[in-house]
């Protein structure tokens, strides 16, 4: 699962070392009122600091869960593949061996 944001007015955009303007004078508790974060894949798929969590729906359970089902697949045959050619190759007959 992937989050996109976008910025969408031209305001000038503070970097990490630099808050911005608007929360630079803010008290903590202030702070904590007015910001959320969010956690990717802790228990849940999400779960945002105000209590919140965002769960995938059935349908996307049953895909996560076939194209997992398909990776395993995949790398097991990959592996058998290279089980294959790792061993040595059998010894074969030439004409002085007859």
């Amino acid at each position: 699962m992937y989050v996109s944001l976008s910025n969408e007015d031209d305001g000038v955009t503070a970097t990490e070392a630099e808050p911005p303007a608007d929360l630079k004078y803010l008290t903590e508790a202030q702070l904590m009122a007015v910001t959320v974060g969010f956690d990717r894949n802790v228990v849940v798929p999400i779960a945002s600091s105000m209590g919140s969590t965002f769960d995938y729906s059935a349908e996307q359970k049953k895909n996560i869960q076939r194209a997992m089902v398909g990776k395993v697949k995949s790398q097991m045959r990959l592996s058998k593949k290279t089980e294959r050619f790792l061993q040595p190759a059998p010894p074969t007959r030439t004409a002085a061996t007859f």
